[in-house]
């Protein structure tokens, strides 16, 4: 089994975090931008946790 997919995931989800950031600190006050990056790690986290099993 390749660990192509596991990278191309894994980039993907670094690049989606820092557009997440740069979007929410734009339109968002930096206190709620640091709160939705919050729940979106939480949620990554989550769901990486669930494939592990």
């Amino acid at each position: 089994m390749t660990l192509v997919p596991k990278y191309v995931f894994e980039v993907a989800l670094v690049i989606g975090a820092v557009l997440l950031a740069g979007s929410q600190l734009i339109f968002e006050r930096r206190f709620g931008a640091v709160a939705t990056i919050a729940i979106f790690l939480a949620a990554v986290q989550a769901d990486c946790s669930e494939h592990v099993k």
